[in-house]
């Protein structure tokens, strides 16, 4: 009988989740506490949040990157992903 398989998938469910990247379409919240919480879940740390033009801005890091991040209030949509350099 082999376990290998089953083992596999076990030690696989029971890891950890990995933090994906936030991408433009994600619909993450529509408000502030909402989106700073999900970005959060996928390994940022919000550090500065506001709205603008109709939007809600998010300064946040990842693994050493910078990133301003739009979101549509209305929808929870990523408008815009931007890394700064």
């Amino acid at each position: 009988m082999k376990l290998a398989p089953f083992a596999l998938a076990l030690a696989f469910a029971a890891s950890p989740v990995i933090a994906q990247e936030v991408a433009q379409g994600d619909k993450i919240g529509t408000e502030i506490g909402a989106i700073a919480s999900a970005l959060s879940e996928r390994g940022y740390e919000v550090r500065k949040t506001e709205r603008e033009d109709g939007k809600v801005e998010v300064y946040a890091v990842r693994e050493g990157r910078r990133f301003e991040i739009y979101v549509d209030p209305e929808t929870g949509a990523v408008t815009r992903v931007k890394e700064k350099h």
